[in-house]
């Protein structure tokens, strides 16, 4: 990496930790979004690598939000697959803009959603198929950490009211905003149009009405998308689906005969952005992955990912041995979630039960 290479990365690196704890925006008006699902089929024979790599050109007025919005993808990962690039500057117009819409699925259950924060981003295995669709999220920022752990979809709301809890009325006024008790369906309201309750206490994945937020960490907990995201499965999501929140920076996976290492960025103050934290990890999982299936690995190439950053999978080893044979089965469509000991729980929230006049919710 020659010096000026060096330099444009690292300073990539910081403001992109900058980016991710702010709540600094860029928004972009008057653009068209021509938004789409990121939609695949899942691989077989052990593979956990969708989608492929794309380079598109950016068209006049475009800005890193509307390039991530119109392609399905969040504003910091365009960020780490785009680290010469000013996010802050309308692009010109012809500019080259690498698209990381390649992805190592996490190491989760293939059932119901399933939400990486390192990654900022949404799975959701759609149930009785072998499909998968993927969005970017926005999630809490430094000091409202969204949740980690497994819970289920409590209830469903479409045109949600917005109560406004006692804490970030606080918060916010300490800003010098001054917050409503509750904000009516509409425009103005942030969580958009239709609301995923969770089983975490005041903890929802809902639409927004800043698009900007998406893709970075830029809620008081709760889990963001565009609102033409969160439209394109909401009817899909069955009541008490599971709902895995992981946090996995690294991820491991196979495509056909190649082992690939995909690396983000930390969240704050989970590994303070070290890489030999991140290396550890890297070498752990890779030698993990080995384990189970033998390969060749170029650990130059898994020390370049580990430093690079750059939030798509890169190859790092080819197979040894013939590919296995794995038939790909349905997505699951049980309501049961699977607790430790491997036991089961069937989990039912009913509608009734969430009394409005006391019920507040983060966004």
């Amino acid at each position: 990496m020659n010096g000026y290479m060096w330099l444009t990365h690292t300073m990539t690196k910081r403001f992109l930790r900058a980016v991710r704890s702010s709540g600094l925006l860029w928004l972009s008006l008057g653009f068209s979004v021509n938004a789409f699902a990121l939609t695949f089929d899942l691989p077989g024979n052990g593979a956990t690598i969708v989608g492929d790599i794309k380079e598109v050109s950016a068209v006049t007025g475009d800005t890193f939000v509307s390039v991530a919005r119109r392609y399905g993808l969040g504003y910091v990962e365009l960020m780490e697959a785009n680290p010469t690039l000013k996010p802050e500057d309308t692009l010109e117009s012809s500019q080259a803009v690498l698209l990381p819409t390649e992805f190592i699925l996490p190491n989760a259950d293939h059932r119901g959603l399933v939400i990486n924060l390192a990654e900022l981003r949404l799975y959701f295995y759609k149930p009785n198929t072998r499909e998968v669709m993927t969005f970017p999220v926005g999630i809490g920022r430094a000091g409202w950490n969204t949740p980690l752990g497994l819970t289920n979809v409590a209830w469903k709301q479409k045109d949600p009211t917005w109560h406004v809890s006692s804490t970030i009325k606080q918060a916010r006024a300490l800003e010098g905003v001054n917050l409503p008790d509750s904000v009516a369906p509409g425009p103005d309201n942030p969580l958009g149009q239709y609301a995923i309750h969770l089983g975490f206490n005041a903890i929802l994945i809902h639409g927004s009405n800043d698009p900007g937020g998406i893709g970075r960490r830029s809620s008081s907990g709760c889990i963001r998308l565009q609102p033409e995201a969160i439209e394109n499965f909401f009817d899909d999501v069955m009541v008490n689906s599971p709902v895995m929140i992981v946090d996995q920076p690294i991820k491991v996976g196979w495509l056909a005969n190649t082992l690939y290492l995909e690396v983000h960025e930390p969240l704050e103050n989970d590994q303070g952005g070290h890489n030999h934290a991140m290396s550890d990890e890297a070498y752990h999982l890779v030698n993990a992955a080995i384990q189970a299936r033998p390969a060749d690995i170029d650990w130059r190439a898994v020390d370049t990912s580990v430093e690079q950053q750059r939030g798509y999978p890169v190859k790092i080893g080819i197979g040894i041995g013939a590919i296995p044979t794995i038939a790909v089965p349905l997505n699951s469509a049980a309501l049961e979630i699977k607790h430790a000991k491997g036991k089961k729980t069937s989990v039912v929230h009913k509608k009734k039960t969430h009394k409005k006049s006391s019920f507040f919710n983060v966004i």
